[in-house]
């Protein structure tokens, strides 16, 4: 809370971050699998995109201290690296 201010909604934290453990053991788990690599593709760039709309929409508008922004970045090379999978190397990925 030093970096991001405090909260008054504690909850909310806790469970945006029991909802990313799930999505985090799908996506390594496909690390480890021979399968189509699509399903993974889509929930790793989706939550990409839901990060990066919240945290710019709702750090521009002040709701939430500016410092998520630099999240956003974040999020926008994750979502950067799931297009060059996807485009370039989507081959790889689909099996029958």
């Amino acid at each position: 809370m030093t970096v991001t201010g405090p909260k008054t909604d504690v909850w909310l934290v806790k469970t945006v971050g029991a909802l990313l453990i799930p999505v985090s053991l799908c996506l390594l788990s496909y690390t480890t699998i021979r399968a189509n690599l699509l399903p993974a593709a889509i929930l790793g760039a989706s939550t990409s995109v839901a990060f990066i709309v919240v945290d710019f929409y709702y750090a521009l508008t002040g709701v939430i201290s500016e410092i998520y922004m630099l999240d956003g970045f974040v999020e926008a090379g994750f979502l950067c690296c799931w297009a060059y999978l996807w485009f370039w190397r989507r081959h790889e990925w689909i099996k029958s």
